[in-house]
């Protein structure tokens, strides 16, 4: 997304499309004796706080790397007795939880059934964001 420049140059400067030396008053404004009128712009755009950005995405990406550590420990069949026991968890289960989540993304599909790595792919998708809006 490209920002309009900011206005550094008086009115009448810009009015008459010539260089303003952006003093206060400008040395043309001062030869015409003419009031030398400086628009109140916004200049730049504030700047995001890059570190608490960069500080929050470095946790999540920390916590995601325990969660893939932990999910790769873990035999076949203790990832299904936690689908089970996290399913078993709620009177009303989702269909998601039933039956796991089928992931299209890039022209690629991929079925997930196992409960920690759908946490997983939910973790990568905010990290994700995270990143183009930082």
């Amino acid at each position: 997304m490209d920002f309009p420049r900011p206005l550094r140059s008086c009115t009448l400067c810009r009015q008459r499309k010539i260089k303003c030396d952006r003093q206060q008053p400008c040395g043309n404004c001062v030869r015409v004796e003419a009031q030398c009128v400086y628009p109140a712009g916004h200049g730049r755009a504030p700047k995001r706080p890059r570190k608490a950005v960069e500080a929050r995405l470095l946790a999540q990406l920390a916590k995601l790397e325990t969660i893939v550590k932990r999910i790769e420990g873990q035999s076949p069949n203790a990832t299904q007795s936690s689908t089970l026991e996290a399913t078993a968890d709620t009177s009303n289960p989702t269909v998601e939880q039933q039956f796991g989540r089928l992931v299209i993304d890039d022209m690629q599909s991929c079925y997930v059934s196992s409960t920690p790595w759908m946490r997983l792919g939910d973790e990568v998708r905010m990290l994700a964001d995270g990143l183009k809006m930082g």
